[in-house]
């Protein structure tokens, strides 16, 4: 009988850490061994779909009955199961449920920023307790190596640890010269226009505030840019974007547009000319590969692994550095076409060789294996 792993989440959103575990079930080789979920209950976006690939998904809603929830998780749990832990609440909640109910307990952190500015105080308390237990703990699995250096300095002390990438499907995310012109014509972008596109939920983390007042910036020195962004909350009736667009001089709708959450951002990311990465804090950002594996030309704030993903420093700010944002942004949209043509092939053949999910799951099944 195959060796069970039990995946211990806080919800199946479509985060970067919920992404990464149903693609480990979803591209899962045939000596992977059998999985289960286990759902904290805070969000559903990818229950249905691991569901369809046949492994058991069971919820239990931790915020309204935490004693029952742990109770539930130890009785689903067997002494030859390997419990994974994504973040910082099903890391604690597994260590207290499961340390000594099954053969191995493996943490998964993602978060590569500490800092009482990008945390609330919820979070930090959790991660200092987790310090403590790390010693205890079979294995963690940074997402990145930052993650995994911020938090070695922070205590964490595990047996084993290591660091693992995100990947993606390549098949998913490539050039498409068809779908750019007719999303373009969808949103009503002129032809003349460059969209300069963001990919990122409504949440302090994400700094918003400094990728419109990086556009508002490139705005003022040229007329063929717009801004597009995409993501959880980012709606043309939200009255923070609203009012942040107002303040630094922009025309909502027409400076910038507001698509919402999207299904289909591999496709929305053919539209862009420059995509903007604009976090305060990241430890492996899903969006960054997926730009590059389309091709598109990047800036990014210098936050988690991003320099090494891009393995160039060139188009890299400090977070919250809106003036050089601009300004490479603008430097990229000046380009001769061969210089661009040039970087666009480099960017695609990092993620080739690096980050295909193929290669990337099968670290995971060495994991589990340890």
């Amino acid at each position: 009988m195959k060796t069970r792993v039990v995946h211990l989440i806080n919800g199946l959103g479509k985060g970067g850490a919920e992404t990464m575990l149903y693609q480990i079930i979803k591209y899962r080789t045939e000596n992977a061994p059998d999985y289960m979920v286990i759902s904290l209950g805070l969000s559903h976006y990818y229950e249905e779909m691991i569901k369809a690939l046949k492994v058991d998904v069971v919820e239990f809603d931790f915020k309204k009955h935490p004693v029952k929830a742990i109770l539930g998780i130890r009785r689903i749990l067997r002494r030859d199961d390997i419990l994974c832990c994504w973040m910082y609440i099903a890391n604690l909640i597994g260590y207290v449920a499961g340390r000594k109910k099954v053969s191995k307990l493996i943490w998964c952190i993602r978060h590569s920023d500490l800092s009482r500015r990008n945390n609330s105080r919820k979070t930090l308390i959790i991660n200092k307790i987790c310090a403590k237990l790390s010693t205890n703990v079979d294995a963690i699995a940074y997402n990145g190596n930052l993650a995994r250096k911020v938090h070695s300095e922070a205590g964490y002390v595990p047996i084993k640890d290591c660091v693992l990438n995100n990947g993606l499907d390549l098949s998913e995310y490539h050039k498409d010269d068809v779908i750019k012109a007719q999303l373009r014509k969808e949103f009503g972008i002129a032809p003349e226009k460059k969209v300069i596109l963001s990919v990122a939920r409504n949440h302090p983390i994400k700094d918003i505030p400094t990728f419109i007042k990086a556009f508002s910036d490139l705005k003022m020195s040229r007329n063929d840019v717009i801004a597009v962004m995409c993501g959880q909350d980012i709606t043309g009736d939200n009255d923070y974007l609203i009012e942040l667009c107002r303040k630094n001089g922009l025309i909502p709708g027409n400076d910038v547009i507001f698509l919402g959450f999207r299904e289909n951002v591999n496709e929305i990311l053919n539209i862009a000319d420059v995509y903007v990465l604009h976090s305060a804090g990241e430890a492996f950002p899903n969006t960054l590969i997926q730009a590059m594996a389309c091709g598109i030309p990047v800036v990014s704030t210098d936050v988690g692994d991003v320099a090494g993903i891009l393995e160039s420093n060139e188009f890299v700010v400090k977070v919250g550095d809106h003036a050089l944002m601009a300004e490479k942004t603008s430097f990229i949209l000046d380009m001769k076409d061969e210089d661009r043509q040039r970087l666009m092939r480099t960017n695609r053949i990092i993620v080739e060789e690096r980050y295909d999910i193929h290669a990337v799951v099968k670290s995971y099944e060495n994991l589990f294996s340890w």
